[in-house]
């Protein structure tokens, strides 16, 4: 019972660290747009036709097409565009495997991108795995501190922990010869 309840303990250790990293990456994944910059490829903006309907169309077709000013309605599709409280829009498209948010604004009929985010699989996984070293650095740092006094354990305590380490990377080379010959044939 003592060890599952370790377990336990560890996962949602683990798991407040993944959820704590997700801030950092999304900022890391926000560019930000000065007045006149022009925005990268995949800055999506929602433009309205005549007859109302609203086409997520990229930036640089949109600043040719014909469309209409208006407040966006309430939505809840994956792909919704929201009216800040500083009038400015955002549009957030959820894909399959990532999400992205255009953040712009309309200036004498001109749109003027503000902020663009892309957060995607590849980003999560990374989370996932600095959230592991972390988790690890800590439980490593909580050990030395405990072992402090005695130098004999913690000897045998440094010994264990490179033969993880050896293990670890001999599985994790072994894994990438894998993948490799896999993808080869």
């Amino acid at each position: 019972m003592k060890k599952l309840l370790q377990i336990f303990v560890a996962m949602m250790v683990w798991c407040v660290l993944v959820g704590l990293m997700t801030f950092p990456m999304l900022w890391l994944g926000t560019t930000h747009y000065a007045a006149h910059d022009t925005p990268d490829t995949q800055f999506t903006v929602v433009i309205v036709n005549e007859q109302g309907a609203e086409i997520p169309v990229k930036w640089h077709e949109a600043q040719h097409a014909n469309w209409v000013r208006y407040a966006p309605p309430d939505c809840e599709a994956d792909s919704c565009l929201y009216q800040l409280p500083d009038g400015s829009l955002k549009y957030h498209d959820d894909a399959p495997l990532q999400f992205t948010e255009s953040h712009y604004r309309i200036v004498d009929d001109r749109i003027e991108p503000i902020a663009f985010t892309v957060y995607n699989f590849g980003d999560s996984f990374l989370q996932m795995i600095l959230a592991f070293v972390a988790y690890k650095i800590g439980k490593y740092g909580w050990a030395r501190w405990r072992l402090r006094g005695s130098p004999d354990e913690l000897y045998v305590y440094h010994q264990l922990v490179m033969y993880k380490i050896k293990l670890a990377l001999l599985t994790v080379m072994m894994l990438v010869v894998l993948f490799w010959v896999v993808e080869k044939f």
